[in-house]
């Protein structure tokens, strides 16, 4: 709960400052809101990292493989990186750049599951054979 409130007050402390600078210098104003953006996420960091070594824990006591599980985690790491990129060029007015980093973070999320999809492939044609 602590952590959320520190979130909030950060981000619209962000926001408000942001708003007061856009007026007169924009350029502080992008600036502004990419610091704010950087110290919540580092705020989350300590959140996810537990989370995560929570999640890797379980999943090795239960005996299934932990390398499908990182994959996952880190498919989600790679949006969430790609969708915070994007929205920060989105707020300081570079639309075509925020489609390319968008367009960019899915082609990593497709090549990173190729494996997955040839791994499977190849089960079905044991099965099949």
């Amino acid at each position: 709960m602590n952590e959320i409130l520190k979130i909030a007050s950060i981000g619209l402390i962000t926001v408000f400052l942001s708003m007061i600078l856009k007026s007169c210098k924009s350029e502080q104003s992008v600036l502004i809101s990419l610091a704010g953006g950087l110290v919540i996420i580092s705020l989350c960091i300590p959140i996810i990292k537990s989370s995560v070594f929570s999640i890797i824990n379980v999943v090795k006591n239960t005996g299934v493989e932990t390398g499908s599980i990182l994959l996952v985690i880190r498919i989600i790491v790679i949006t969430y990186i790609a969708e915070f990129a994007a929205g920060t060029a989105k707020d300081s007015g570079n639309a075509a750049l925020a489609m390319k980093i968008e367009l960019g973070g899915k082609l990593i999320v497709f090549s990173i599951c190729i494996p997955v999809l040839i791994s499977i492939i190849e089960s079905i044609m044991q099965l099949i054979v």
